[in-house]
């Protein structure tokens, strides 16, 4: 099995981190930490792996900036190869993501957050 570079945002620990996975789906589903995932599009290069049904769970909720959505759980960040769809190497790296992530406290409720972020700037 072939290994790529990724980048980890654990919600749980509040870390971004860049990690080399290996890629597979066993792989992504240990570091979402869910036992099915979606891929959703990040930008034209990277897609972002959530857990399918995080929001249904009561794990840390955060942000991406730019985004706007809230996620529950871990987000693995991995490269996307347009003309295979083949998950490659992500283009990005953790430290230019840090300051884009934001992480709530468990305690604050969603509806509260919701509320908090409509008065957050758009990207």
């Amino acid at each position: 099995m072939n290994k790529i570079k990724a980048i980890l945002i654990d919600a749980q620990k509040g870390k971004v981190s860049d990690v080399i996975i290996e890629n597979s789906v066993d792989s992504f589903q240990k570091h979402v930490n869910c036992p099915s995932f979606d891929m959703v599009s990040f930008d034209k290069l990277n897609d972002i792996v959530v857990d399918d049904n995080g929001l249904n769970t009561d794990k840390p909720l955060l942000m991406l900036f730019g985004k706007m959505n809230l996620i529950r759980g871990n987000v693995l960040i991995v490269g996307v190869d347009n003309s295979t769809g083949e998950s490659i190497d992500t283009t990005l790296e953790a430290s230019s993501l840090r300051n884009q992530v934001v992480f709530f406290d468990k305690s604050i409720s969603s509806r509260k957050i919701i509320f908090l972020c409509q008065f957050l700037p758009r990207q």
